[in-house]
Parts: C-alpha cells; sequence; structure tokens
C-alpha cells in the first residue's frame, strides 16, 4: 500500500484542495490498473457509489451505507480512460479525481485513512465520448466484517424498535432476530425497495412462487422479502421461495446454460426450513462471475412447485442473464423485482418481461406491464429512452448501455450491430 509520509490520512488537504500542485501525492497514493471495462458485480462486501461521466458529484449518496460492524479496507477508484491521454481531457485528470474524493470524503470522512487500500481502475474500452459515457465512473468499496464491531453495533441498533418503517414491529422471536441480525450485516435496512414492492402488490399477486437471486448484495433484499413475509405470513400471498447461488461454487468456465445449479427451493409456510434453506444456499456460493442463472432458477422452480399463480424474479439489475435464449421454456408471465435505486434499467430485464408477457417492478413504480397491453415501440425510463430494434428485442437508445450482457442472447454479432439498429429506428 502506497502511503502518505507522518500523517494518519492518506490524502492531505493541501491536495483535496490544490492537486495540479500536488500530482506527486496522487501518483504515488493508488496502485492502478487497466481493463477494457469494469461493472460492478454482486460479490458480498461491497458498497457502489456511482459518479457519471466526466462529474465529480455522486450521484446515489443514499447507496453508502456500512453495515453493522463493517470496516472498509479497499475504495477502488473507477475512471474510463477517454481520451486516452488524460492531457486532451476537458477537466484536468487530478483536479477531477480530488473533487470527487473530496465529495467521498464529505459522505465519510474517516475514508481518508492510511489503513485503506487504495487503487485506481482505469477503463481503456471508449473509441468515443458516447461510448466512455455508457462505463461506470465511481468508487466501490470493499469491507470485511469485525465480529467485535459487529456485536457493540448490533446492541445499540436493537434499541430501536421499528428498524424498517414497512414492516409492523418485530416481535421478540429467535427467527426474527436472526433474520434481523442477517440484514443488518449484509447491508441493513437503508434500501427498503424490496418490501415496497411485495407491499404495493400483495393483493395482485396470490398464490406466488418468489424466486429469489441469493448472491452478495442480493442478500439483504431477499432477507428483507423473507422477514416480511414471515411478520405477515397469513396476508402475504406468497407460497414458496426458492433461491439460487448461480452456480454451487462451479467454475466458472463449468457454468453450462441450462446445467449450472444452485437452486434450492422450500415452502413458504415453514419458517425454520425457510431460514435453513438460505443459509445452505449461501454456504454453497455466493455467484462467481457476473451473469446469472436466472431463467434456469425459474424453469427449476416452476418444475419442482407447478402449481403457482403467479411467479415474481428478485433479480440484480447489475448482473447479466447468462441462460436468457431459454426463455421460451418458461411459458408462464413473470413478475421482475428490480430492487436497489438506479437510473438505467439492463435491457435483459425487461426482454425477459417482454418475451414472457410478464411485468417489471422498480422501487417508486411498477414500470411495464406487458400481461394485457400491445407493447410499446418506445419507452422513458427516468432520463432513458429504450425501444424495440429489428431483433425484435428492447435496447437503450445508448448503444452501450449493458453491452457486456448482448452475447447473451445467442445472436451473432449483436453487440456490434446496435448503432445500425439505432440509426435505423431513428429514420422509421
Amino acid at each position: 500500500m502506497c502511503r502518505v509520509a507522518n500523517s494518519q490520512v492518506h490524502f492531505t488537504q493541501a491536495a483535496l484542495f490544490h492537486p495540479t500542485t500536488h500530482t506527486e501525492e496522487f501518483e504515488q497514493g493508488f496502485q492502478a490498473v487497466e481493463v477494457p471495462a469494469y461493472f460492478p458485480d454482486s460479490t458480498l462486501n461491497q458498497i457502489v457509489v456511482e459518479n457519471g461521466y466526466a462529474s465529480a458529484i455522486i450521484q446515489n449518496k443514499e447507496a453508502y451505507y456500512k453495515p453493522t460492524g463493517a470496516v472498509i479496507d479497499t475504495v477502488n477508484v473507477v475512471f474510463s480512460l477517454y481520451p486516452k491521454n488524460p492531457e486532451y481531457w476537458l477537466t484536468n485528470y487530478h483536479v477531477l479525481l480530488a473533487r470527487r474524493l473530496r465529495d467521498l470524503f464529505q459522505l465519510d470522512p474517516s475514508l481518508n485513512s492510511n489503513e485503506i487500500y487504495w487503487k485506481i481502475t482505469m477503463q481503456t474500452d471508449a473509441e468515443n465520448e458516447l461510448e466512455a459515457m455508457g462505463l461506470f465512473h465511481g468508487f466501490v468499496l470493499s469491507y470485511h466484517i469485525d465480529s467485535t464491531l459487529f456485536e457493540v453495533e448490533k446492541q445499540e441498533q436493537l434499541k430501536d424498535t421499528l428498524p424498517l418503517a414497512a414492516l409492523p414491529p418485530l416481535p421478540s422471536t429467535p427467527i426474527v432476530h436472526e433474520l434481523d441480525s442477517f440484514i443488518r450485516m449484509n447491508g441493513g435496512y437503508r434500501d427498503t425497495a424490496i418490501v415496497k414492492i411485495l407491499q404495493r402488490n400483495q393483493k395482485n399477486w396470490p398464490n406466488s412462487l418468489v424466486v429469489v437471486d441469493w448472491t452478495g448484495s442480493m442478500y439483504h433484499h431477499g432477507a428483507m422479502a423473507v422477514l416480511w413475509h414471515l411478520l405477515q405470513m397469513e396476508n402475504t400471498n406468497i407460497s414458496y421461495f426458492t433461491f439460487f447461488n448461480d452456480g454451487n461454487r462451479k467454475k466458472d468456465k463449468a457454468k453450462k446454460i441450462g446445467k449450472t445449479g444452485g437452486v434450492v427451493g422450500v415452502d413458504a409456510q415453514d419458517s425454520v426450513q425457510i431460514l435453513k434453506t438460505f443459509y445452505k444456499v449461501q454456504k454453497r456460493g455466493d455467484g462467481g462471475d457476473q451473469p446469472e442463472n436466472n431463467v434456469e432458477a425459474v424453469i427449476r422452480s416452476i418444475k419442482k412447485y407447478p402449481d403457482f399463480d403467479h411467479i415474481i424474479l428478485v433479480a440484480d439489475n447489475i448482473a447479466c442473464i447468462r441462460d436468457f435464449v431459454l426463455w421460451e421454456k418458461i411459458g408462464v408471465p413473470i413478475h421482475i423485482v428490480l430492487p436497489g435505486n438506479f437510473n438505467m434499467l439492463n435491457h435483459q430485464y425487461i426482454n425477459l418481461a417482454y418475451k414472457t408477457h410478464g411485468s417489471i417492478h422498480t422501487f417508486d413504480e411498477d414500470i411495464l406491464d406487458f400481461t394485457q397491453d400491445e407493447a410499446p415501440k418506445t419507452f422513458t425510463y427516468k432520463e432513458f429512452v429504450y425501444f424495440l430494434n429489428t431483433y425484435g428485442l428492447y435496447q437503450s437508445e445508448s448503444p452501450v448501455a449493458y453491452r457486456l450482457c448482448n452475447q447473451f442472447y445467442g445472436i451473432k454479432r449483436y453487440g456490434k450491430k446496435s448503432r445500425d439498429l439505432l440509426r435505423k429506428s431513428r429514420k422509421q
């Protein structure tokens, strides 16, 4: 680790406010690596905050939440190397870096520490500004859980009688306390999207089979869904849970479409078995590579529990669907729940809902319903426009948005043709 001499902080105030005269301190303060493109994944124990292209302001400050007992040990600053020579950047590289660090330290001053390992990841896979805008820019903070600190903080937090406004008061039962502790260790209660989505659609989804992405950063979302269900079991209309971990620690090269595994189901009326099941699935694996076996998990769940009326997929908007090509084997509408707070939708989940005549639901709204009406040719989510291309699939007007997911459609050279498809759509 590079350290600033004679200081407990990693970056001096002089460097943060006068970066052009302290470039050496920045150069020595990071380990630098280059990659074609960087996508924050769903591995356990990471906090992702985003600046956006050429911006110094953190756009999703609400995402910065340290779980109980968390100790930040690594901060990865992710840039795009466009133009390739930083001397041609409109904003000086060191000035932009210093501004981003200052905004980060406003969130948490303790991050400016010599006890943290600092690195910079430069993304090289951008040939123009549009492509650079489609890449991730921000901070990825990795942490570990200090068991001693966890116990102290947990006791402080348990003084609160209502950790989540969307939930009724937590009864003092072993299972509820176990779930509460699990949630606090794996992301906490700050992001309540999953509960709000389920509660909003509770009466619309009777006799539901809920398929949960049980990998990394999705743990607290799934656990909150379980807690919400257990606190009002007779009213949630959930009959079954299935948890999937994308392969039970199988090597990435060994993950075959439709045969990846790591899918385990349980009757939703058995609270003890629910906890045993999700601990078992967690122990067997936490995801591995970024793409996940969502469709396989849905298909296996349907085969095991065929007497459901509605199927709900709790998915990670960041992760690609590795087995999208199997969608025709599903045969029923899927309600896709995307917890979290984000500005752009992963087009694969739009297309999975579209192809199965299902629906998509986010924190603040039920945005797409393909169950009744004719699919729109275009629609807008927040500031981004999506349109049906000549392959009969939705894509963003930004051809680089989630472009690594394009390879999983089973269409040869789909990604490279996205710009042509965009041009054609605008001429129509």
